[in-house]
C-alpha cells in the first residue's frame, strides 16, 4: 500500500452510474423484492458474475451487454434513489471528493417514468448522499446515446436545460461508437449550445482519430477517453493547442480491448508531453475498478510522480462543470495536500 496515493483526494470527472452500482445494494433489493431477472442469483458471488465483464472481452459492443442488468433494476424510483445513493456513500468513502456522475436518463423509462422524473430522482439521490457524507460533492451529466432515437436523444437535452445548475452540469454522447459515428449527431451539440449546456463527448475509444476530431468541431472542451488520437499527429496537436481535456480510463481501455497491454497505454506519452488529461474509473463495477487503481496504476506501470498525479486532479478540476468558486476551493485542497 502506497500511504500518499491511499490518502490522496481525488477527482472523477468519468463514472457511469449505471455501470458502478454497489453489487451488496444491488443484492439486497434483488433478494428483498424478489426480482425476477430471468437467471438465478443466489449470492452476491452469482451476481458480481452478471454484472462484471469477463477477462475475455472482444469489444466495447460486448462490455456494454453488462449494463442490462443494472438498467433493468433502475426503472423505479426508489431503486434509482438507492442506487445512486449507495454510489455517492462509496465514491466519498473512497476519499473522492468531487465526481461527475453520467448516465442515460432515456434508459430507465421502460416502466413508466419520464426522463424528468428520473432525473428529479438521480438529483434528489445524489443530494441525500451529499448530506450524509460532506466531504464530497457531486454534479451530473445526462447522456445522449447513439442508436437512440432523435426524439429521446433531444428530449436529454431539453431536460438537462430545465437542471442546468440545479444538479445537472451538463451533457454527453456515449455507446456504441464504433456502429454509430459521432459525425451523425452534430444537431444535438448545436441544440446543446443554443441552450447553453457545457458538453463532453465520448469519442476516439472505439472509432479513431476522426471520430475525436469531430467532436472538437462541435464544441466540446473535453473528451471521453480520446486515446485513439495516439496513431494521428494532427489530432494530437489539435488536442494539445485547444487544450481539450482527455477523460482518460486506463483500466477500461484494457479491459475492453481498446488498447492490448497496460504498457502500450498512451498515458505516459499524455503526461509527459502536458496534454490536458486526467484518468477515472470509467465503470467501477462493470470494470471492477476505483478511481484510485488508476493511480496505483500510474505509479506501478509508469512510475508517474506525485507531483503529476496532483497536477491530472488539478486538470480535472479546470475542465469540471463546477462552478469557478468551487474550481478555486478544490485546486487548493488538491496543491495542499502533498505540502
Amino acid at each position: 500500500m502506497d500511504e500518499i496515493i491511499e490518502n490522496m483526494p481525488l477527482i472523477d470527472l468519468h463514472l457511469h452510474i449505471d455501470g458502478s452500482i454497489g453489487v451488496e445494494k444491488a443484492f439486497e433489493i434483488i433478494t428483498r423484492e424478489n426480482i425476477d431477472l430471468g437467471f438465478s442469483i443466489n449470492s452476491i458471488d452469482d451476481l458480481k458474475k452478471q454484472l462484471v465483464v469477463s477477462d475475455d472481452c472482444h469489444d466495447l459492443n460486448e462490455c456494454l451487454e453488462k449494463f442490462d442488468l443494472p438498467v433493468k433494476l433502475m426503472q423505479t424510483k426508489e431503486h434509482i434513489f438507492e442506487l445512486t445513493e449507495d454510489l455517492v456513500l462509496r465514491l466519498a468513502n473512497d476519499k473522492v471528493i468531487y465526481a461527475e456522475l453520467r448516465f442515460a436518463p432515456q434508459l430507465h423509462t421502460k416502466e413508466g417514468l419520464s426522463m424528468e422524473e428520473v432525473v428529479e430522482t438521480v438529483i434528489d439521490a445524489v443530494n441525500s448522499g451529499m448530506k450524509k457524507a460532506d466531504t464530497i460533492k457531486i454534479k451530473l451529466i445526462l447522456c445522449m446515446m447513439r442508436g437512440a432515437s432523435m426524439d429521446q436523444n433531444r428530449e436529454t437535452i431539453t431536460v438537462a436545460s430545465k437542471f442546468l445548475d440545479k444538479g445537472v452540469g451538463g451533457v454527453d454522447l456515449a455507446g456504441a461508437e464504433g456502429l454509430y459515428p459521432t459525425k451523425d449527431y452534430k444537431e444535438f451539440f448545436e441544440y446543446a449550445k443554443d441552450k447553453h449546456i457545457p458538453f463532453t463527448i465520448h469519442a476516439g475509444e472505439a472509432a479513431g482519430a476522426d471520430s475525436v476530431k469531430c467532436a472538437i468541431e462541435f464544441g466540446a472542451s473535453r473528451i471521453g477517453h480520446g486515446v485513439a488520437i495516439r496513431d494521428d499527429e494532427e489530432v494530437y496537436n489539435l488536442v494539445k493547442d485547444k487544450n481539450i481535456l482527455l477523460e482518460v480510463c486506463q483500466v477500461s481501455n484494457v479491459k475492453i480491448n481498446i488498447i492490448g497491454d497496460i504498457t502500450k497505454h498512451p498515458i505516459k506519452r499524455f503526461i509527459d508531453d502536458h496534454l490536458n488529461v486526467c484518468v477515472n474509473s470509467d465503470d467501477m463495477t462493470v470494470l471492477n475498478c476505483k478511481v484510485r487503481d488508476e493511480y496505483y496504476l500510474l505509479k506501478n506501470e509508469f512510475n508517474v510522480t506525485y507531483e503529476d498525479m496532483i497536477r491530472l486532479n488539478v486538470n480535472a478540476v479546470k475542465s469540471s462543470f463546477m462552478s469557478d468558486e468551487d474550481k478555486i476551493k478544490y485546486i487548493k485542497i488538491l496543491e495542499s495536500y502533498l505540502k
